[in-house]
């Protein structure tokens, strides 16, 4: 589910890159798009992010990998 205020983009082919913030301490993904937009995403802890995206296996009994299959398999979004 996009957060209040974003629109849904027509992506095409995208270039990527990943930065670092000065204080070394976050990751931010780059994305640009054909018409030169650009979108930044923030690195999470990818178990954090399926929880939030609707994961209901307990953290103990699944790794990363288990939660993110079920979920794509899911096609939750």
């Amino acid at each position: 589910m996009p957060s209040e205020g974003l629109k849904p983009k027509p992506w095409g082919m995208l270039d990527v890159k990943v930065f670092t913030s000065e204080d070394r301490k976050q990751k931010f993904i780059v994305f640009k798009t054909p018409n030169g937009a650009y979108h930044v995403f923030t690195e999470v802890e990818a178990k954090d992010a399926a929880i939030k995206c609707g994961m209901k296996m307990e953290p103990t009994r699944a790794n990363t990998r288990q939660f993110w299959d079920k979920l794509w398999k899911e096609g939750k979004n």
